[in-house]
């Protein structure tokens, strides 16, 4: 199942599959998976044990590390690059298992892997699932 995807270059958060964005949360029934973060069109996530988003500096710049299916976990910090080139952390917030997500963001939009709270350029929400549902 697909819960909408999110594109963090444009910011854009979309319910339905468009080919335009980097990450969806999707429900894997069969084979029982259950959530799975699915990333699209080149982009990669890598998930950092361990940290905060404060503490996340910078984001590896040799992606070969980076995966394209992570399952998510609450708390969690992640780092991610898309299929723009545009590096970014974030965290899972809230976690209901086949319910909802949300995510706090911080998106580096000037062609850097540099993710200093200092110089980075957005930080946001993003909700998907049930609250979502509900300003629609």
């Amino acid at each position: 199942m697909f819960n909408g995807g999110f594109d963090f270059t444009t910011e854009t958060q979309d319910p339905l599959y468009n080919p335009w964005i980097d990450i969806a949360w999707c429900i894997v029934v069969d084979p029982p998976i259950g959530d799975l973060f699915c990333l699209w069109n080149g982009a990669g996530l890598l998930a950092v044990p361990d940290s905060t988003l404060e503490s996340i500096t910078c984001a590896p710049p040799d992606i070969s590390s980076y995966e394209f299916e992570v399952a998510p976990t609450l708390g969690m910090a992640y780092v991610m690059r898309t299929g723009d080139g545009v590096y970014l952390k974030f965290a899972v917030r809230e976690f209901e298992p086949y319910v909802g997500l949300v995510i706090e963001y911080y998106v580096q939009k000037d062609g850097t892997n540099n993710l200093r709270d200092d110089v980075i350029v957005t930080v946001r929400a993003a909700t998907w699932g049930r609250v979502k549902a509900l300003y629609r």
